[in-house]
């Protein structure tokens, strides 16, 4: 995806990529990832990770440094937004450009930590009403914390008559601008299932891919624009 294009077109560059959307992650990473954030845990609510640290803890292939999400459905539960605050400021100091895959969950801080603090922001959807209708309930926890999408993706894309068109969903997600389309592909279970890169199975993939991910990496990446006094708010989202 979207790591492995930046790291084989950037060589000289150290990218991270951090799994951050309540989940394992690292489905489609080659090799094996033996750390995960749940080793970093301690260290880091109690303010003693160093960069180096973190760095060490990746799964290294070439110059892309993965590290899995949280394995503990229950440790999970314990991160903050502030926590993923402090990873994603420890990341930018040891790696030239860090690429967060935040998830769909807005009820684990994880998830909405990486949405707060990240930079350019990229929804992915596909065509389905369900999911439409999920993001919508999510929509009221965007709006209070002054998240905006940078930029709309519509993956796994099916031309039928039966499903929304580009223009509708665009629509439907309120993207004034142009949303990009990469179709779906019959080679996405084997490479999660073989731990690669989808675009090394499939050419069709890796063509409309990579035009979205060289567009993005020649535009001037966002910096996080946080909204202040969001402290009371997320609160109320994870209260007990």
């Amino acid at each position: 995806g979207t790591a492995h294009y930046a790291a084989e077109q950037y060589p000289d560059k150290k990218i991270r990529l951090l799994s951050l959307g309540g989940c394992v992650g690292c489905d489609y990473a080659e090799g094996t990832v033996d750390y995960c954030l749940d080793d970093l845990q301690i260290k880091l609510q109690s303010n003693v990770l160093a960069p180096e640290e973190l760095v060490s803890m990746c799964a290294v292939r070439k110059n892309l440094y993965m590290l899995q999400g949280s394995r503990d459905l229950q440790r999970r539960k314990e991160y903050m937004p502030e926590d993923i605050e402090k990873l994603m400021a420890l990341a930018e100091k040891s790696f030239d450009d860090v690429i967060v895959d935040g998830g769909c969950s807005v009820d684990l801080g994880i998830g909405l930590g990486a949405l707060i603090y990240g930079g350019t922001r990229i929804l992915v959807v596909n065509q389905s009403q369900r999911a439409f209708e999920r993001h919508m309930q999510k929509a009221q926890v965007f709006l209070p914390l002054g998240i905006q999408f940078d930029r709309l993706l519509i993956n796994r894309f099916v031309s039928r008559h039966f499903l929304p068109a580009e223009k509708t969903i665009r629509e439907s997600y309120q993207f004034s601008q142009s949303s990009v389309v990469i179709e779906y592909s019959d080679y996405g279970m084997q490479a999660e299932e073989d731990h690669m890169a989808l675009d090394h199975l499939d050419k069709a993939y890796k063509q409309q891919s990579s035009v979205f991910f060289k567009t993005l990496f020649q535009e001037p990446m966002q910096v996080a624009s946080v909204r202040k006094g969001l402290g009371g708010y997320i609160k109320q989202i994870f209260r007990e």
